[in-house]
């Protein structure tokens, strides 16, 4: 996202004064780990929102980091009861860059435990992002095998 440009496309068009703190190291797998570095950077940014440019695994991240910014514990106990999330989360927008996977609208993500772990569902209407802005041309500087990748996923 940062290296294609997309990133500068997306914070060029920022109006003067606002404010954002950047946080890239969702792996392709998205870990509990890489969440609570996340949340880390929210708290120390006092961010009031979330804002996920990315694919599918960025996406999913950003359910878990809108429930644990706001109602505290630890992620795992969100994964292992879904029923503990409540109405009060984070503002939520996903800018997806790739296409296929339907993360920018769904109630639901996989979240690995540990990098090599299966992952656990964090599913809840609350989950559900707020705002999904899709625009084709994000994906145009994916590398070829990440684009079929992706579509693979939209017909499977």
């Amino acid at each position: 996202v940062v290296e294609h440009g997309i990133l500068k496309k997306i914070t060029d068009v920022l109006p003067s004064g606002v404010t954002f703190a950047v946080f890239g190291e969702i792996p392709e797998n998205p870990t509990i780990k890489g969440i609570e570095r996340a949340l880390k950077i929210y708290k120390e940014h006092k961010c009031d929102g979330i804002v996920a440019l990315g694919g599918g695994s960025v996406l999913d991240s950003g359910k878990a980091l809108r429930v644990v910014t706001t109602q505290g514990g630890d992620v795992i106990d969100f994964l292992k009861d879904p029923d503990r999330i409540g109405t009060n989360v984070a503002p939520y927008i996903t800018i997806p860059t790739t296409a296929g996977t339907g993360a920018e609208i769904t109630f639901g993500g996989g979240i690995h435990p540990e990098t090599n772990a299966p992952a656990m569902s964090i599913r809840s209407p609350h989950v559900k992002p707020d705002l999904a802005i899709c625009d084709p041309e994000l994906t145009i500087s994916l590398p070829p095998h990440l684009t079929a990748a992706t579509g693979m996923d939209a017909v499977t």
